[in-house]
């Protein structure tokens, strides 16, 4: 069979370069962040492991990304701090992922404060600027953040520009409303918690109930710790009378890829004594347990201010 001397030499010109990659040739962070980009944060985490030197900062800060997106958070925050504690002034994007790691820790106003530093080191990086952007100040504020955000971006980034926008959006049509404001707040109270059941025995977290909105039926809402905010299905938030104020497209939150959600306004939320009105809520364009063992989820936001003891064993 004629086989073409293009062909050949094609498969001749790849040769080398296959043979430097087994060698073990040097993945660039840049190389990395790509992998993650493409959601092969496994092959990313390996070589950021492979690549990491305690003197480079840069490393470090590829390290700490990678290790967030495995969810290895324990580990991740160790190694951005020790990034943070040696380099100065330290990576950008080791602020900023510390940052939003203290913030899913509940430390929130330290995330701020790491946020707000790569605002200021970096005001025309569009990286810092939309991941940074709650951090801002006020909700004029974050939108002004956003706008310069997309000023800069371009087309760079198609799926990000789209969350920008339906954020700006939203946050506009919210104004300067009041939410989550407090109608009940005892000095102390107890909420019993469910556990929710795992393959092989394995609790894979724990539900309260709450009355959400219009309706008088409880509901069950998983107490995430790491989350921002609070979110329902899509179909619960609609029964239960949301306001809704803008929709905006999301990656991940509930399911996988690119899907609609809507943000919007419930007239309350009563978990025991604890009780609020206007309610800030967010929708989960696919259901987010399949098991419908909970049908919403909320972070810890709306007990600041109390001392929160998680008492598992008796639930």
């Amino acid at each position: 069979m004629a086989v073409s001397m293009t062909r050949i030499r094609s498969v001749l010109l790849l040769v080398p370069v296959m043979v430097l990659w087994a060698a073990g040739a040097v993945a660039s962070p840049v190389e990395i962040r790509d992998l993650l980009a493409e959601d092969r944060w496994k092959e990313a985490r390996a070589l950021a492991r492979e690549e990491f030197d305690p003197e480079d900062g840069e490393s470090g800060a590829v390290l700490g990304e990678t290790l967030f997106r495995a969810g290895e958070l324990v580990e991740a925050a160790a190694v951005l701090a020790a990034v943070l504690e040696r380099h100065d002034p330290p990576p950008l994007r080791a602020l900023v992922q510390l940052g939003l790691l203290r913030v899913a820790e509940g430390r929130g106003r330290e995330g701020a404060e790491l946020l707000v530093r790569a605002l200021n080191a970096a005001p025309d990086d569009p990286y810092v600027l939309f991941r940074a952007a709650g951090a801002a100040g006020s909700r004029k504020d974050v939108v002004e953040t956003l706008k310069r955000y997309l000023e800069l971006a371009g087309d760079s980034d198609a799926d990000r520009v789209e969350g920008a926008r339906g954020t700006i959006r939203f946050l506009t049509q919210l104004g300067d409303r009041d939410t989550w404001v407090q109608t009940g707040r005892p000095d102390t109270t107890s909420l019993p918690l469910r556990k929710v059941p795992g393959r092989a025995g394995v609790v894979r977290g724990y539900t309260m109930k709450a009355t959400v909105g219009e309706r008088k039926k409880p509901l069950r809402i998983l107490l995430d710790t790491g989350s921002p905010g609070f979110y329902l299905d899509q179909r619960i938030a609609r029964k239960h009378g949301m306001e809704v104020l803008a929709e905006t497209t999301v990656f991940g939150g509930g399911g996988s890829g690119r899907h609609r959600s809507s943000r919007g306004i419930l007239s309350r939320f009563e978990a025991g004594d604890v009780r609020f009105g206007d309610v800030l809520a967010s929708t989960s364009g696919t259901r987010l347990d399949p098991a419908a063992s909970f049908q919403g989820l909320i972070g810890l936001d709306p007990f600041n201010g109390y001392i929160v003891t998680l008492d598992l064993a008796r639930g």
